[in-house]
């Protein structure tokens, strides 16, 4: 797409199946006058294909079904309910025993090579599982480990997703990390650098009027935005826009305005943007400066390997095709 962007450039169209043309938009402006100043031009779904029927419960979620009256119901009690800001510190208990619960991970695998990802996932699980089902389930490892062998087995039987299963988590506090400017800096880098998809889940016009900066879209013709490349636009990230630099996050930094929404401006869109952009964007971020603030508090880190290995691979999300692995000790105590 990346040669096709630079002999036709940021609008396109290939025809992967002769009888629907898809397009791809690959430049950020052209991304944020079509999703956010388009309003809902570009907020339905198209339809899916027999096998994502049951990935996506037949078009019946929040993510896959249709814009409508449907879609309004469905983000409004999620917005509205357990997402949130209000509701969100109903489940800080439940993020606390994962902190414990990913601790102590840790320290059973610390006398040899860490491999994360594991630990991460199952940690996750316990939240997600108290917030779905209750904290009665959330807190029995075995219902957590049964949910997520489940999940396993579903995605690997429909789309091939391979998932790795593998203290007290007190060291950072959940109420503290609005003093962490330097760890948001981090985790904001982290996805402008590594999305989780490079690709959002794919648009279609609602009606056979709608332009992309002149070009006609016709109804229910695909539409893809190529998220990952537009957070690397050196425009707005220098010359260095691959370099991993959480400072540009920082006041006076490239990144110190941005809105993952795109409200505004579309810098970087992990989450997508406009009308269909994710409603977990909050639940999100504070999971990943939470597990991220527990790790670096509680660990000190190295690399296993001379060089870690930043390739990737899509599962259900873009994941590193080499889970990381490191040699982790316990912190060294600074005598003042």
């Amino acid at each position: 797409m990346r040669l096709v962007r630079a002999s036709y450039g940021p609008v396109f169209t290939l025809r992967l199946k002769p009888s629907q043309p898809t397009i791809f938009v690959s430049d950020r402006a052209a991304a944020h006058r079509a999703l956010v100043q388009g309003g809902a031009l570009l907020a339905d779904r198209p339809p899916a294909a027999f096998s994502n029927r049951y990935l996506f419960s037949d078009q019946h979620s929040i993510a896959s079904c249709g814009y409508g009256p449907l879609w309004s119901a469905f983000r409004r009690n999620l917005t509205g309910r357990i997402l949130h800001p209000a509701s969100l510190q109903r489940y800080a208990g439940a993020r606390r025993r994962a902190a414990g619960v990913l601790v102590a991970g840790v320290k059973r695998q610390m006398n040899g090579v860490v491999v994360i990802e594991g630990l991460l996932h199952r940690a996750l699980y316990h939240v997600l599982v108290s917030m779905c089902f209750g904290d009665g389930l959330g807190e029995d490892d075995g219902v957590v480990a049964a949910v997520e062998a489940v999940q396993r087995e579903f995605t690997t039987s429909v789309i091939g997703f391979q998932a790795v299963s593998g203290g007290d988590g007190a060291g950072v506090r959940e109420e503290d990390l609005h003093k962490m400017p330097y760890l948001k800096a981090v985790v904001l880098e982290a996805l402008c650098r590594h999305p989780p998809a490079q690709l959002v889940m794919p648009h279609t016009a609602t009606d056979d009027a709608t332009l992309i900066d002149g070009f006609r879209v016709p109804k229910h013709a695909l539409v893809n935005f190529t998220t990952a490349d537009m957070a690397l636009d050196d425009r707005v990230w220098g010359a260095d826009a691959r370099w991993f630099r959480p400072d540009g996050f920082l006041p006076g930094g490239e990144g110190a305005d941005v809105q993952l929404t795109g409200a505004k401006e579309i810098k970087m869109s992990p989450f997508g943007a406009g009308r269909r952009a994710c409603p977990g964007i909050e639940l999100s971020l504070l999971h990943l400066e939470f597990m991220v603030g527990i790790l670096v508090g509680e660990f000190e880190w190295q690399a296993a390997e001379k060089t870690v290995d930043l390739a990737e691979k899509l599962e259900l999300s873009i994941v590193m095709c080499t889970p990381l692995r490191a040699l982790v000790a316990e912190p060294t105590p600074i005598i003042l």
